[in-house]
């Protein structure tokens, strides 16, 4: 199976080879579907995945197995950790910029809303607010979701300095850890993160979760000759039955249990033409989906005042979905792989000229 690469850029926007991607792809547009789903509860009520927070995890995971397969090759090959931190944020950074405009866009509609300087420095430069406020204690003020992106800047940092000390003995010793730290953590729901307050258990979710997609990759071969391929149709629906299905324990099964076998399963799934055109173009919406939906939210709450009717929610919140996701397509196509590309062309030297 071969691999290969993203039109934009110069060969560092890797991506899996087709057969793996596309069940991957499908999975990170679901997720950030939920998630949306999940921080515009006001519009769905009862229909909103109360347990959507765990779809961060799984982007930490999945993330962790993209990781290792595009780099790990290129970094055993001399490419230096400066050069690999750079691709990633050109990665990031185009996407995370634009939700913050619109989430300063979003807050300048609301009362009394009032930005110190050095947070809102920090947060140009995709930094945390600098210091814990009592009114705002989170780390991304403007656009919340930002933070999850801190986490994952932060383990691919240390990834592609220590990725030699990556055994498989070492990072089942690191996420059997994680785990431990997590289950005695007072945030035993298995949310947080997301403020000063709880970083240490963001630190928890990131050290288990990315590491458990890398164990993943590594162990792919064992992995794929005892894992039957099924259809792609059949294994992203299993995210949101996940969710719902046993609310008491869902996250700790989800963590421990069904993200690692999602992720299993992902990678040796099959999809036809029609199926990999819908999944890829979810893959495309995702990362969108996922840092512009907040000040959106925001801005319709603020520009279309619902009736107090339930009816009316969910119809603003389904239509709001519907709209996203062609958005954050047209979005990518537009402004994020064309800025991206630049940048690669400009800052990062060819694929080939690498050592």
């Amino acid at each position: 199976m071969q691999d290969r690469f993203e039109a934009t850029g110069n060969g560092w926007d890797w991506i899996l080879a087709k057969q793996q991607f596309e069940t991957i792809n499908a999975l990170r547009g679901l997720a950030a579907i939920l998630v949306v789903m999940f921080h515009a509860a006001r519009w769905f009520g009862w229909m909103t995945p109360r347990e959507a927070f765990l779809c961060v995890d799984l982007f930490f995971m999945m993330s962790g197995f993209v990781i290792a397969h595009s780099y790990e090759t290129r970094l055993s090959s001399g490419l230096k950790p400066g050069q690999f931190t750079l691709a990633r944020l050109i990665r990031l950074y185009p996407l995370y910029i634009l939700g913050f405009t619109l989430a300063v866009v979003a807050r300048s509609l609301e009362p009394f809303f009032f930005m110190p300087v050095p947070w809102f420095a920090a947060q140009v430069f995709m930094l945390p607010a600098p210091t814990y406020h009592f009114f705002y204690p989170v780390l991304y003020i403007y656009n919340h979701p930002a933070w999850s992106l801190l986490y994952e800047i932060l383990i691919n940092i240390l990834y592609a300095y220590t990725w030699r000390l990556w055994s498989i003995p070492n990072i089942v010793l690191v996420v059997t850890g994680a785990a431990i730290l997590m289950l005695v953590s007072p945030h035993f729901h298995g949310d947080g993160g997301d403020s000063w307050n709880t970083v240490n258990f963001g630190l928890f979710r990131i050290f288990y979760a990315f590491p458990a997609g890398v164990l993943i990759y590594r162990l792919r071969g064992r992995l794929s000759a005892v894992t039957p391929s099924v259809s792609g149709l059949i294994i992203v629906p299993i995210l949101p039955l996940a969710l719902i299905a046993i609310p008491n324990f869902t996250w700790q099964a989800c963590y421990f249990l069904v993200f690692h076998i999602l992720l299993t399963f992902a990678i040796v799934s099959r999809t036809d033409q029609v199926t990999s055109h819908v999944f890829n173009m979810l893959g495309t919406a995702s990362y969108a989906i996922y840092v512009i939906h907040m000040p959106l939210i925001s801005i319709t709450s603020t520009l279309l005042p619902l009736n107090k009717t339930v009816l009316n929610g969910r119809l603003v919140g389904f239509a709001f979905i519907a709209l996203l996701i062609p958005l954050s397509i047209f979005v990518d196509f537009i402004y994020d792989g064309p800025v991206r590309g630049f940048l690669t062309r400009r800052l990062l030297p060819p694929r080939g000229a690498t050592p």
